[in-house]
């Protein structure tokens, strides 16, 4: 049996494929753009196949052989028209599925993707499982909640203003994950044969956060004051295209950060089986700060005594 993988350069690909050297598998087939990112280590003991994910018939030679498929969908904030890119990526993956005979598939959802329109890259995801789903093929799509990472990506403000920013008020609660989390339980996926249906897969995180909980985590952790602070979603909308993201993708993020922590945005309940163990205060400690220690020195001034 042969497990393909896309993503292994990123978070939770490269994660889950250390979990699956360790664990001895030694048939693993990479999809990724650049061979060269993969660490000497990791390139030594796989198969790899470059190409974009985009390309149907580069995926269809790519998962060749093989008997299960890992698939994250990767990003592209500058997509003119969002559902194109999800689709184009749907039809990848499907079509692979589909033409090889794969017979089980791990894939990378999210909360909220039951809404197939509205919710930019969420409802994508959704579009995907719909195609997945059509395949035949047994189906396990991973909905995890908020990452944790997004705050890693915030560090600049963190550093220089003293605060997080969402377009949603700072007292909206939601689960907080750990990718770390995700990938090991992508990885059990991958490495068990036996499960068989089309099953939707809830993550949430040890516990629902709201962002001002989390500021103050990480402000406790980084010995400094750090606030959640709402920004107005035109604003936000005008930012993210002002860094390049297409208008589309734009409006579509905002939309998705406003309708977390909604009503019947968790459509899956939180159950042991759903609760997973990295909690913020320590994917903080031994992640986000070591992170920010490595900065530049920051401009913003450290918590008062």
């Amino acid at each position: 049996m042969s497990i393909a993988l896309t993503t292994p350069t990123g978070h939770i690909g490269s994660a889950i494929v250390r979990h699956l050297l360790d664990a001895g598998r030694d048939d693993l087939i990479l999809l990724v753009r650049d061979a060269t990112k993969l660490p000497a280590d990791v390139r030594g003991r796989v198969e790899t196949r470059e190409g974009v994910l985009q390309d149907a018939g580069f995926v269809r030679e790519a998962t060749a052989g093989a008997d299960a498929l890992f698939w994250l969908s990767p990003n592209d904030w500058t997509a003119p028209v969002l559902t194109d890119w999800y689709d184009a990526l749907a039809a990848s993956a499907s079509g692979a599925v589909e033409a090889n005979r794969i017979g089980r598939v791990v894939h990378l959802s999210s909360e909220g993707a039951q809404d197939r329109v509205g919710l930019g890259p969420v409802s994508g995801l959704g579009r995907i499982e719909e195609a997945l789903d059509a395949t035949g093929a047994a189906v396990r799509h991973l909905r995890p909640t908020f990452f944790m990472e997004n705050f890693a990506e915030q560090l600049g403000a963190i550093a220089h203003t003293g605060a997080v920013y969402f377009p949603a008020p700072p007292e909206t609660t939601t689960g907080m994950i750990a990718t770390r989390d995700i990938a090991e339980r992508a990885a059990g996926l991958l490495a068990d044969p036996s499960w068989s249906g089309r099953v939707v897969v809830a993550l949430h995180g040890p516990a629902d956060r709201s962002y001002a909980d989390a500021a103050a985590v990480i402000g406790q952790a980084l010995g400094r004051d750090v606030a959640a602070v709402e920004v107005p979603a035109d604003a936000l909308v005008a930012q993210f295209v002002g860094m390049g993201a297409s208008p589309d993708y734009a409006a579509g993020l905002v939309r998705l950060y406003q309708r977390i922590g909604s009503e019947g945005y968790a459509l899956e309940p939180r159950t042991g089986e759903t609760t997973t163990p990295t909690t913020l205060e320590a994917y903080v400690a031994d992640t986000l700060r070591p992170a920010f220690a490595a900065m530049p020195a920051p401009d913003a001034s450290p918590v008062s005594a």
